[in-house]
C-alpha cells in the first residue's frame, strides 16, 4: 500500500492540531518543530511520502568537523534498530568540494544535515511514529554536536566535546575544581 501525500499530511496535521492542511501539498516549508523546519515531500519513488527535519550546518573547521562528524554518524548508526530516521547530507559536495573541506579552505561547501523518515502507507500510528523518530534523531545529533555550547553552523572549533574535559567541564563527571599531579 503507498502513503498519499495528502491523507498523510491531514493525519499530521490534525495529530499536531494545526488546523487543515495546506491546499497546495507540494509545498516545501510546512511546519516548524524546535526552529526546525520540517517537510513532507513525496519520495521519488512516487510510492513513499518523506518526512523531513533540518537538523543544520557542520563546521567548516577540518578538525572539529571531523570529530562532530563521526559523533554525528554514530549516534545515528546506535539509533538505527529503535528508529525509522536517517541522517541524510543534503546536497553532498563533489570530490574537488572534499578536498576543500579536508583542508580547511574557507571556499569549503557547507555540510547540511537532515533527518528523513519514509512513510509507506496511510496509518496514523506510522505517520506519528515517523515525526517522532526524526525529532528524535534530530535531538541526539544535536546533543551530540553542541556539547561544547558553540552554535551548530557556525565556523567556530569551540573546546572539547567530552563532558568532565578541562575545556568543558560541565557534565556529570564535573571535576572542575580538581587538580590530580602524576608522576
Amino acid at each position: 500500500m503507498s502513503a498519499d501525500l495528502r491523507q498523510v499530511l491531514a493525519v499530521l496535521f490534525n495529530a499536531l492540531s494545526l488546523g487543515p492542511p495546506p491546499a497546495n501539498p507540494e509545498a516545501a516549508e510546512l511546519f516548524e518543530v524546535d526552529d526546525a523546519r520540517c517537510t513532507v515531500s513525496r519520495a521519488a519513488s512516487g510510492t513513499e511520502v518523506l518526512l523531513t527535519l533540518e537538523i543544520g550546518t557542520l563546521t567548516r573547521d577540518p578538525h572539529a568537523g571531523a570529530d562532530r562528524l563521526r559523533r554525528l554518524l554514530r549516534s545515528s548508526l546506535g539509533l538505527a534498530l529503535v528508529n525509522r530516521a536517517a541522517i541524510v547530507c543534503d546536497d553532498p559536495p563533489d570530490e574537488a568540494g572534499l578536498r576543500a573541506l579536508h583542508s580547511g579552505m574557507a571556499s569549503a561547501p557547507a555540510l547540511r544535515f537532515k533527518a528523513v523518515a519514509q512513510i509507506g502507507n496511510n496509518r496514523p500510528a506510522e505517520i506519528i511514529a515517523a515525526l517522532q523518530d526524526v525529532i528524535q534523531l534530530r535531538t541526539v545529533a544535536l546533543d551530540y554536536l553542541l556539547r561544547d555550547d558553540t552554535p551548530f553552523g557556525t565556523d567556530e572549533a569551540g573546546p572539547s566535546l567530552v563532558p568532565g574535559s578541562p575545556a568543558n567541564p560541565s557534565g556529570p563527571d564535573d571535576r572542575s575544581g580538581f587538580l590530580i599531579f602524576q608522576p
